[in-house]
């Protein structure tokens, strides 16, 4: 049994040590192709998704408050 359980643990060491090469990977490469720190790089993601969610939030707001001075309108006449 003690023979079996030494391959196991290289594999789960492997597979464990592929993952979190998975997982550093854009980031390593990223910082080294642009000279990056990690530091600038999660501020750079924070501006793409502010900037995104923006454009996915601002026709949201025009097309309510359209709505909005529609039903003013109408109520006026």
């Amino acid at each position: 049994m003690k023979d079996m359980k030494e391959p196991i643990q290289q594999m789960i060491q492997s597979h464990d040590t592929i993952i979190a090469g998975a997982k550093v990977s854009p980031a390593l490469a990223g910082s080294a192709w642009y000279a990056l720190t990690l530091n600038q790089w999660v501020a750079l993601a924070t501006l793409i998704y502010i900037v995104l969610q923006a454009g996915l939030l601002i026709p949201k707001y025009v097309q309510i408050y359209k709505g909005w001075k529609n039903k003013d309108i109408g109520k006026s006449k």
